[in-house]
């Protein structure tokens, strides 16, 4: 009867501690998921950030008197600062 209770405690030890890690790892996905989405949000931000800068590049070098303008306020052609 004693070596069922020590087999028995020893398996209930065991089923804690994969308990333990399996909700360890589920809160570490949880952690980098929520990081990772994070990170996207930040992407799409940027993309759209450079979508609209890259417009308003493309309407600058289609406006003559944008650059006209430019031109008399001495700063430089945009086809000199593009790399």
């Amino acid at each position: 009867m004693k070596h069922t209770r020590v087999s028995f405690f020893v398996l209930m030890v065991f089923l804690g501690g994969v308990a333990f890690i399996k909700a360890k790892l589920v809160f570490e996905y949880k952690r980098q998921f929520l990081y990772l989405a994070q990170i996207q949000n930040e992407i799409d931000r940027l993309e759209n950030e450079n979508t609209k800068l890259n417009l308003e590049l493309s309407l600058l070098k289609s406006s003559p008197y944008v650059l006209q303008s430019a031109a008399s306020l001495g700063m430089k052609r945009i086809e000199q600062v593009d790399e």
